[in-house]
C-alpha cells in the first residue's frame, strides 16, 4: 500500500499561467487501483476540487513494480470561478466566470463505457464589455461513446449563440454539432484584431 498525503502544496507550471496553490491530497495506492479521496488547490482565483478511483491498468507502465487491475473508474470534479482571462494565451479584453461540475464512470478502460456529464452551473464570458451569459445551467451527456450537448444556451450584449449535437470519442469520432446565433458585429471585429 502507499499512501500519499500533501498540504498546502504549490504545483508551478509556466505554461499554466498561475501556479496552482493551497494544494491539499489524500491518495492511497492499493490493490492496483489509485484512489484519490480529496484533491483541492486554487489556480488564479479559481477553485477546484476532485476526487476519484482509477485502476492502474488504464495509466501507462509505471517504472516501478506495483499490481495492476483493470475495473471501474470514476471521477468526480468541479472548479469555481475560473476567470477565462487566467487562460494562458486569452485575448486581450476577455475576462468572465466559469464553473464546471464533472462526473463520470465507466465500467473499463473502453470509452464506450464511460457514462458522465460535464455541466455548467455559471457560464459567462465578456470580450471588451460585450458580454454572453447562460440563462439557464449547460450541460453535456456522455454516453455511448459520444458527447451531447444537451443545452447551451448564452445570450446578452454580445448576441446570442445555442448549440447542440454530438461529438464522437470512438473510431472515427463523427462530429455532429450545430450552432446557431447572432453575434454584434463590433464583438467580432475586436476578436479579429487580437
Amino acid at each position: 500500500d502507499l499512501t500519499i498525503t500533501l498540504d498546502d502544496g504549490v504545483l508551478s507550471a509556466p505554461r499554466a499561467g498561475a501556479d496552482v496553490s493551497a494544494i491539499r491530497l489524500r491518495a492511497r495506492v492499493a490493490d492496483g487501483v489509485a484512489r484519490i479521496e480529496q484533491l483541492t488547490g486554487t489556480w488564479s482565483k479559481a477553485t477546484i476540487e476532485a476526487a476519484a478511483t482509477l485502476p492502474l491498468e488504464l495509466l501507462p507502465p509505471l517504472p516501478v513494480g506495483i499490481e495492476r487491475r483493470s475495473g471501474p473508474a470514476t471521477l468526480k470534479a468541479s472548479v469555481r470561478d475560473l476567470d477565462p482571462a487566467a487562460v494562458p494565451h486569452a485575448p486581450a479584453g476577455l475576462t468572465g466566470r466559469v464553473s464546471v461540475d464533472i462526473d463520470a464512470a465507466a465500467s473499463g478502460a473502453d470509452l464506450t463505457t464511460l457514462e458522465g456529464f460535464i455541466a455548467f452551473p455559471q457560464l459567462e464570458v465578456t470580450y471588451n464589455r460585450f458580454r454572453l451569459a447562460q440563462q439557464e445551467p449547460s450541460r453535456i451527456d456522455i454516453r455511448g461513446g459520444a458527447a451531447t450537448v444537451e443545452r447551451l444556451v448564452l445570450s446578452g450584449s454580445g448576441g446570442a449563440v445555442a448549440a447542440s449535437g454530438t461529438v464522437g470519442l470512438v473510431g472515427d469520432r463523427p462530429v455532429d454539432v450545430k450552432v446557431n446565433g447572432t453575434l454584434n458585429l463590433a464583438a467580432l471585429s475586436g476578436l479579429a484584431k487580437s
